[in-house]
């Protein structure tokens, strides 16, 4: 078992309003909990499993009103934990 954390843009190319990007692994959260900011909270957010939040993510060069949704092991796409952010 790999013990990595890896990104992955998880639509196909080509124009579409919406991009998928996947995070998968043990600090899959972790990086989320560093670089997504919910809509009307303070930056420090407990993420409730299957539910989507609106606000901010903000990774240095790229920053984005979208959506993020965290799954919890084993009930993810790659049975580990997984993020999805939904941006532009």
């Amino acid at each position: 078992m790999i013990n990595e954390t890896i990104a992955a843009v998880s639509t196909p190319p080509g124009k579409g309003g919406v991009a998928v990007i996947r995070l998968s692994g043990a600090d899959a959260l972790g990086v989320a909990e560093k670089m997504f900011y919910p809509a009307g909270k303070t930056p420090v957010v407990q993420f409730q499993p299957y539910r989507m939040y609106p606000g901010e993510i903000d990774c240095g060069s790229f920053r984005d009103f979208g959506l993020c949704v965290f799954f919890r092991a084993p009930h993810s796409f790659t049975g580990e934990n997984v993020v999805e952010f939904h941006c532009h």
